[in-house]
């Protein structure tokens, strides 16, 4: 592919290399096969490749894999062509004053090899694929996934007849110039002398992404590539159509849009009337902009104390050059055939350059430049002096330049400005002019004094602008009752005086915070750094957008087990509660949640406004009534059946207001065969991994009650089965 950043192409052509991903398919951009006969069923068979000399990656393929078909497309053979020199191909233009942009670069490389072919019914076909088109090809669908296939059907007709295929006279053309007609030959020899008729044709797909160098290629029949609209054979290129003369084989037409084509020729080859073969190219044409030659020369007017010139060539479309100093006293010549030359004159004075490109031919272009060397007498000098410092330093510059010649002083030119920031320069044409600099940081002062001769003299020195560059908020708003930072990012560079001094507990101190009020606080601080100060006032306000709250409980007063509604003050849906704690409510993000605490507890609900960081807070507290810790709300049977009935099988306490309990059973001997505590789990009837008899058990009670009430019991139950 011609190399993308062609700075020539307009920005069609200005495009990001592929990833590496896809760099190894998109060198090839062109091809033809052909075969030469030589008797006794020996053939020459020859491959042209082409390829972009900048984004070929990898090399030409070494060797090149053919197949050999039969005519049902079944692989005979696969043959390896030897690579033979890389050739870089000149592009060739209709118009000798057009010039080709610099970085335009196409190789090419033949393969050949001498193969067997006996006669064989149907004849043969021969191949090779490569994948793949370059993505910026305007012509075809998907171009980033065509491969090319490079073909040429040996019939049995040319085979008995030891036919050769027509080879092409001419490389194909590599650029071709936007909206300009061309004319170019891509005629063909047929040493057979048979008839040949060229056309346009549709190339074909090859190799792919996943397989780009079949190894050989892959049978026939091959796809043809997919033209994208508009374009087309009868509309290839866009402007006026390509179209090859049938006959001579010149290609005509003119092109007028930018950008990469691929393009098909084939020839068909003719023997008392009969088509006995068919040679194709495929192609990519790269069209762009070619321009005149034109001649610019870039150097100074004047250049004062200084004899060495460089001269930059701003010149068009040129590759050649022819400069002459107009240097008198040079010895022995004073031109040059560089591009950008540098000369050394050897005195002051007036001296006419002329510089000319493309010399010696009829596109030859000439410019010419007037250059003035002088001497100066000038000694720059001045000094400056820091006049005030508080939003911005003043700073007051004098010129005490003069002319050793005593010649007066013709201008002045001040630049000012921070240091790696040219962009902000401030300028004045002034003897002794004055500059805010609002900027803290080193600063760049430059005066160029210009002498009455035009020639001059700068003079440059650094001033240190100590301007101060913390910036405090102007307003702070926040929450009724929170603290706020007023200079949460302090200097400590910086002396600090902070007022009214009686908000503070050390006004001096760089760091200070503040509680928001319920009305608006102004707060000012003075700020110093050596010569500079600086005054910053800051508002805190309180947010407005904290709502007011109030919580209802219906009813306050419950017994234990129950619950009461809890409401708070109903906002539009976008407004967020948040009730605390969370124990016995049925939703802890709505307005009017039920509770049912199993102590009094006391809620609090938080509603925040949208777009505030501010809360609105309210309580209600919810009694709760709970029965005594003692029976009949703490029970314990006295008989249980552990046989697996379903029924009275488990010993446990029972009871709503039961929040722990410590249950020890004994047998008649005092032996403990069960021991709950912690929890309210109870006795099956086991110790450990045996059943207990029936009989008549000691037990020991202790349950801690909700509200913290203690209950003990010491008894006798039955185990019945």
């Amino acid at each position: 592919m011609l190399k993308r950043h062609i700075k020539y192409i307009l920005l069609l052509f200005v495009i990001t290399l592929l990833s590496n991903e896809y760099a190894y398919a998109t060198h090839i951009i062109g091809g033809e096969l052909t075969y030469s006969c030589l008797g006794n069923n020996k053939y020459q068979i020859s491959l042209t490749v082409y390829r972009d000399c900048y984004t070929g990656r990898p090399p030409f393929d070494d060797p090149a894999y053919i197949g050999i078909f039969d005519n049902q497309n079944n692989l005979l053979d696969s043959v390896k062509l030897k690579r033979q020199k890389v050739i870089k191909l000149d592009p060739k233009l209709s118009d000798t004053c057009l010039v080709v942009p610099p970085d335009v670069c196409v190789q090419t490389t033949t393969y050949l090899d001498t193969i067997t072919l006996p006669f064989r019914t149907g004849g043969y076909v021969l191949a090779y694929q490569r994948c793949c088109r370059n993505a910026t090809i305007l012509n075809i669908i998907k171009p980033l996934d065509a491969g090319a296939t490079f073909m040429i059907a040996i019939t049995e007709e040319a085979i008995s007849q030891c036919n050769s295929s027509a080879k092409f006279k001419e490389w194909p053309p590599i650029y071709i110039c936007v909206n300009k007609p061309i004319n170019f030959d891509q005629s063909a020899i047929d040493i057979d002398g048979d008839s040949v008729y060229y056309k346009l044709c549709t190339p074909l797909l090859g190799g792919t992404s996943t397989l780009p160098q079949p190894m050989p290629a892959n049978p026939p029949p091959y796809d043809m590539v997919e033209w994208k609209s508009p374009y087309g054979l009868n509309n290839i290129l866009g402007g006026d159509p390509l179209v090859i003369d049938p006959k001579r084989g010149f290609l005509s037409g003119t092109p007028n849009t930018i950008g990469q084509f691929v393009v098909g020729i084939c020839i068909e080859e003719f023997r008392k009337g009969k088509l006995i073969s068919t040679t194709r190219r495929d192609f990519q044409f790269n069209v762009g902009v070619c321009g005149n030659s034109v001649a610019s020369i870039f150097a100074p007017k004047v250049i004062c104390d200084e004899y060495t010139v460089f001269f930059e060539n701003k010149s068009l479309n040129s590759n050649k050059y022819e400069w002459d100093f107009g240097d008198p006293n040079a010895n022995p010549i004073d031109t040059s055939f560089k591009k950008e030359p540098t000369w050394v004159y050897a005195d002051t004075g007036t001296y006419i350059i002329r510089l000319i490109t493309q010399p010696k031919s009829a596109c030859a272009d000439t410019s010419f430049h007037t250059l003035k060397i002088k001497n100066s007498a000038i000694n720059p000098y001045f000094i400056t002096e820091k006049k005030g410092c508080e939003d911005s330093l003043i700073l007051a510059c004098f010129d005490k330049s003069v002319d050793t010649l005593g010649k007066k002083i013709k201008g002045y030119q001040w630049e000012v400005y921070p240091a790696f920031n040219f962009n902000d320069t401030l300028r004045s044409t002034l003897k002794d002019p004055v500059f805010a600099l609002k900027r803290p940081g080193i600063w760049k002062v430059r005066l160029t004094v210009i002498g009455e001769n035009d020639c001059p003299k700068v003079v440059e020195r650094e001033v240190t602008a100590d301007l101060i560059e913390l910036n405090l908020p102007d307003t702070l708003r926040d929450c009724q009752g929170r603290t706020v930072a007023l200079n949460p990012n302090s200097d400590p560079t910086l002396k600090y005086d902070w007022q009214p001094a009686a908000d503070f507990k050390d006004p001096t101190a760089a760091q200070q915070s503040v509680v928001v009020g319920a009305s608006a606080k102004k707060y000012t601080v003075i700020l110093k750094n050596g010569t500079c100060s600086k005054k910053e006032n800051i508002y805190v306000l309180k947010d407005d957008k904290a709502p007011t709250v109030t919580v209802t409980v219906d009813p306050d007063t419950i017994f234990f087990g129950k619950n009461t509604q809890l409401k708070a003050t109903i906002y539009p849906t976008t407004y967020k509660y948040t009730w605390t704690p969370s124990s016995g409510l049925s939703n802890t993000n709505i307005s009017n949640p039920f509770a049912a605490p199993s102590v009094t507890t006391t809620y609090t609900v938080n509603v925040k406004a949208p777009n505030s960081t501010c809360e609105g807070t309210a309580q209600a507290r919810v009694y709760v009534i709970v029965p005594d810790c003692d029976e009949p709300y703490v029970f314990l049977p006295n008989a249980f059946t552990p046989n697996d009935d379903g029924i009275n099988d488990i010993l446990q306490v029972r009871g709503s207001v039961v929040s722990d309990v410590r249950l020890l059973i004994y047998n008649r001997w005092g032996e403990k065969v069960f021991e709950s505590e912690g929890s309210t789990g109870g006795w099956d009837g086991y110790f450990g991994s045996t059943l207990c008899p029936p009989d008549v058990y000691g037990f020991y009670l202790e349950v801690t009650c909700i509200g913290g009430g203690k209950y003990i019991k010491k008894g006798n139950i039955n185990l019945i089965r």
